[in-house]
């Protein structure tokens, strides 16, 4: 009984910390980070604004930095990495509106008004 009551407990730890590394994913890794140590002052300074905008939930605010970013000159490791932390961005986005989330609909709403201004 104690070795399935063991068992047991080493698989709810497992599940556990795989719900933790799913919303550890969210962020940029250290790959990407670090593709932005080539970039220039003013991309630096906007990607390291989305990304404190995307850490606090400032959905509109992430978003747009993010799609300002896509419209500069950027290496194909930048344009990945601001493409993959700007789709996590955007389900939390959803996932955080459809829950009901009062910011995240505002968020959506303002994003839906500033549409053209997206890149293509």
């Amino acid at each position: 009984m104690r070795t399935l009551f063991t068992i047991s407990l080493a698989f709810a730890a497992v599940l556990l910390c795989s719900g933790c590394k799913e919303n550890g994913a969210a962020g940029p890794t250290a790959a990407e980070i670090k593709a932005f140590d080539t970039a220039t002052s003013e991309v630096k300074q906007v990607w390291q604004a989305a990304l404190q905008a995307d850490r606090t939930n400032d959905y509109a605010g992430g978003l747009a930095l993010y799609y300002s970013l896509l419209r500069e000159d950027l290496t194909p490791g930048q344009q990945e990495a601001v493409g993959r932390v700007s789709t996590s961005l955007k389900q939390r986005l959803s996932d955080a509106a459809q829950k009901g989330d009062a910011a995240a609909q505002a968020a959506l709403q303002e994003l839906r008004q500033r549409a053209p201004n997206r890149p293509r």
